[in-house]
């Protein structure tokens, strides 16, 4: 099989859940012997974007790029762009950053997203896909479709997310996958189409930590979607009555500074943070409980599969596909529905009671939090990396 992934965000984003979920698909069909090729944008999730963060990333990965600019002329407009090309464990990567006439990096433009499209037609040539793989809701998405079905290429859509709105776009594609049976049901109900069920590869070897020190109740990616004020409720509640329980703040695209602008989680003493982690073994090994007060619609939760390859415990919310990965081996609590995605409200703490005293016999309790994670360690066995690439190699070659 020769697969070719395309999107002008950039597959290599640890912060991106779906850019990590898409490269773990790349790696995989690599290893097992399809050709794999991506031709990316350098758009990273967060503050840090760009080239410079893309030049980070390739260092922590240990690979070497090579770059060259070059110069283009669309409908009259002189449109310079660099190229940054290099091998990814067996994925054929190219990068393209529009630049100015003194190399800077500029904003993606109408003329550099036709360059972006011409390259793609390169590609094609040199390439020769049978398949095209992408994500993302550019006209650059759409317009790749359109170029791989003239030339008799199939075409897949890996849908991450709950915010496409048009059915539309997903006719051009010969077939959709989405990361959760929760997801294919809403988009069946809202936009009528039907997609594949393809869970998130997840490597145990990424995933599980040697050398295990559980001492922190762990909360990932301190944003407004995440659960970031009720988190602060409970890290209020939780310092003031028991400060004996220390938290680690994993950052991710939210930032720990973000606090910073909220009253209430001033004078906390009881926050750990760790700034970056290109894996998650990296906090899971210090994690005693995971944290999850998501207020968002999540199409999956890969932390909690990652938690319970670990034997840890889990309290999280009862929204999105967080239920169906969870099931009955955790502390999955019900969060108002005044608590909408994009609020600013400090729960009450009678809201906050069933959180409390979750975490706290968790905590408490060692026979406990050593069931519940051996609970979710066997309920998570259903998203086996092996049996997972094997259904993502059918899905594709049934197309």
């Amino acid at each position: 099989m020769r697969l070719y992934f395309l999107s002008l965000h950039n597959y290599l984003d640890f912060g991106s859940g779906a850019a990590v979920t898409t490269r773990e698909e790349l790696l995989a069909l690599s290893r097992r012997g399809h050709k794999v090729g991506a031709l990316c944008g350098a758009l990273f999730d967060g503050e840090e974007s760009g080239e410079e963060e893309l030049t980070r990333t390739l260092i922590r990965l240990g690979i070497t790029s090579r770059r060259r600019v070059t110069t283009a002329e669309v409908d009259g407009v002189r449109v310079r762009f660099k190229e940054c090309c290099f091998n990814d464990s067996g994925i054929d990567s190219t990068v393209i950053i529009p630049v100015d006439e003194r190399g800077f990096e500029t904003a993606w433009s109408h003329e550099s997203e036709t360059v972006f499209l011409a390259t793609l037609e390169c590609q094609f040539d040199e390439f020769s896909p049978e398949i095209l793989a992408t994500y993302g809701g550019q006209a650059t998405v759409s317009a790749s479709a359109r170029k791989a079905r003239r030339r008799g290429i199939k075409s897949v859509f890996m849908l991450h997310n709950l915010s496409y709105r048009d059915p539309t776009p997903f006719s051009l594609f010969d077939a959709v996958i989405v990361p959760s049976e929760y997801a294919r049901d809403r988009y069946r109900k809202a936009l009528g189409f039907d997609a594949k069920v393809i869970a998130p590869l997840i490597d145990p070897k990424k995933a599980i930590s040697a050398n295990r020190n559980p001492r922190y109740l762990t909360f990932v990616n301190p944003t407004l979607e995440k659960g970031l004020y009720f988190f602060v409720g409970i890290a209020r509640e939780l310092n003031e009555r028991r400060p004996d329980v220390p938290i680690l703040i994993v950052e991710g695209r939210g930032k720990v500074r973000e606090l910073g602008n909220i009253p209430e989680a001033r004078g906390l003493t009881n926050l750990h943070v760790l700034e970056r982690a290109s894996s998650p073994h990296e906090f899971l090994r210090e994690t005693r409980i995971l944290l999850l007060p998501s207020l968002c619609e999540e199409t999956f939760g890969r932390v909690v599969v990652e938690a319970g390859m670990n034997d840890i415990p889990v309290v999280c919310a009862n929204r999105g596909a967080i239920p169906e990965v969870v099931g009955n081996a955790g502390f999955v609590l019900p969060i108002p529905s005044r608590f909408q995605t994009e609020g600013r409200l400090i729960p009450t703490s009678e809201e906050m009671a069933p959180w409390f005293a979750a975490i706290v016999s968790l905590w408490d309790d060692e026979s406990l939090r050593d069931r519940v994670g051996v609970q979710l360690r066997e309920r998570v066995r259903r998203y086996d990396y092996d049996a997972t690439v094997a259904e993502l190699e059918k899905v594709l070659a049934n197309l």
